[in-house]
């Protein structure tokens, strides 16, 4: 017995072998140059250093971000997540959520930052709410202060760049999580695994869910294109004593990160005895043998004995 497959059924199907690529694929809504950022495309051709004099559409065409289909620049999906002024408005799932919780769990929300302002905007906000949000200690080194992170910047900045490169866009209805918890720091990316490739495979297999996407970040220096990127977020951990950060992959791919145990010992001593506080009367201030207020002091301290 034969059943047909509906639309959504489909499209799920080709989807999950690979033949449907979310970031080659046009987005038919976006309007050039009406929904075309500048500034984010100039900030992004600074990175990545490019040279020339070719035009803003020749370049978007020669990086893939568009193509031109007769007379219309159409841009791929990956290139609006790069140079849309609104991102969300074509990509309702573009955006990471920041959480710092109270405690081990999410039952008290302490601080939250939804951050939709483009790829690269949202992965330098996420790494900026961690700063803030977590604790750094300073060791002095020869005549320099040096800072010393309680999580490893570096491999968690590698988390949140791969989080979205290698999300399942198709999954709608979730986002990347950045969770900062007291014991933790969660990132999260939604989708299982790529076909293929089981977790125990993590780190020394590499499936590229979303070439395109990891070749913007590659030419501006957020992620490796070689599939190291798992080697990079142990290795960025083991730099500062971290314990080696934990995956875990369902419906979700998640990489836990926790505390260099160095550091919180550090910030968390008991702070040294401050010096007592100054008295509130004034004190007098001794003056120098010879100096004019000297001498005038002695001449009042004449005068008043003279009288009677």
């Amino acid at each position: 017995m034969t059943q047909k497959l509906n639309r959504e059924e489909i499209r799920e199907f080709f989807h999950s072998e690979g033949v449907i690529r979310f970031d080659l694929a046009p987005c038919s809504d976006f309007k050039y140059p009406e929904d075309f950022d500048r500034e984010k495309f100039d900030d992004w051709f600074r990175r990545a250093r490019l040279t020339g004099n070719s035009s803003v559409e020749e370049i978007l065409v020669n990086i893939d971000a568009a193509v031109w289909m007769e007379d219309r620049l159409v841009f791929r999906n990956a290139g609006v997540l790069f140079f849309a002024k609104n991102v969300r408005r074509f990509h309702r799932e573009a955006f990471i959520t920041c959480l710092l919780g109270r405690g081990t769990d999410k039952v008290h929300i302490l601080d939250r930052k939804d951050l939709a302002g483009g790829i690269v905007s949202d992965i330098e906000g996420a790494m900026a709410f961690i700063e803030r949000n977590t604790r750094t200690a300073y060791r002095i080194n020869g005549l320099a202060r040096e800072d010393v992170h309680e999580y490893p910047m570096d491999a968690l900045r590698e988390a949140i760049a791969n989080a979205v490169m290698h999300r399942d866009w198709f999954f709608y209805g979730a986002n990347v999580f950045v969770e900062i918890y007291s014991d933790r720091i969660e990132v999260s990316s939604p989708g299982s695994l790529p076909k293929g490739l089981i977790p125990a495979e993590l780190g020394s297999r590499s499936i590229r869910r979303n070439g395109l996407i990891a070749d913007l970040l590659h030419r501006i220096g957020f992620v490796e294109r070689a599939g190291i990127g798992i080697r990079r977020i142990k290795d960025g951990a083991k730099a500062i004593s971290c314990p080696e950060p934990e995956f875990e992959a369902d419906n979700f791919v998640t990489v836990i990160f926790r505390p260099a145990p160095g550091v919180r010992p550090t910030m968390e001593a008991a702070p040294q005895d401050t010096p007592p506080a100054a008295p509130d009367t004034p004190q007098s201030t001794p003056t120098a043998p010879g100096s004019l207020t000297h001498r005038l002091t002695r001449w009042l301290t004449k005068a008043l004995h003279k009288l009677p």
